[in-house]
Parts: C-alpha cells; sequence; structure tokens
C-alpha cells in the first residue's frame, strides 16, 4: 500500500510540473488540447522518470497535431503499460489522484 501511495503523491507532484509547463508556453492550455492522439510527428515538452520499488515511471508530457497529452508509463521486468491523458483532463485526473492519496493515507 505504501508503494501506491508514494506513486500518487510523486504522480500528483509531476501533473503540478506539466501544468507548469502548458502556462510557460503561453499561459494557456493549447486550444487543440482538447484530445490526445492524431498523427505525425510528436514533441516533448516534459520528461521525468521515477522509480518506486521495482516498478519505473515515465512522465511523458508532449503534443502533436492533435493536442498536448500526458503519457505515463509503467515499466516492470521489460513489460510497459502506458495510459494517455489529454491536457484538458489533466485537472479532473489529478483531482481524482488527490481524492484516491486522501482514502489511502
Amino acid at each position: 500500500m505504501f508503494w501506491a501511495a508514494t506513486f500518487w503523491l510523486i504522480l500528483t507532484e509531476r501533473l503540478t510540473r506539466v501544468k507548469a509547463c502548458l502556462k510557460s508556453m503561453d499561459g494557456s492550455i493549447p486550444p487543440a488540447a482538447d484530445k490526445a492522439g492524431g498523427s505525425g510527428v510528436e514533441t516533448q515538452l516534459f520528461s521525468e522518470r521515477v522509480q518506486i520499488e521495482r516498478k519505473q515511471f515515465f512522465f511523458d508530457f508532449k503534443e502533436n497535431a492533435g493536442g498536448s497529452f500526458l503519457k505515463v508509463t509503467e515499466e516492470v521486468n521489460g513489460h510497459r503499460d502506458a495510459i494517455i491523458v489529454p491536457a484538458s483532463g489533466l485537472a479532473l485526473f489529478r483531482e481524482t489522484l488527490d481524492r484516491v492519496i486522501a482514502a489511502n493515507v
């Protein structure tokens, strides 16, 4: 249970950094940030790796033709799983994580 709380705390901190990255671009979330995906080249805006116990988590904030998004990848024993959160959903994602942390700490 400890690693879960640690993960959520670190993820919350990383989301705060991504939000700061977004604001530093021009003070607001880009207009196309309401969806992740699209095609073409992805531009890396922020990247950080965190190790918790035997797991590595990669926080990559990117943008492409479809908009800006956070990609969180978990790697365990060479196997990777990822989730994509559109920039427009980061605040709600963080609020949900805060509730999970509060319920499990």
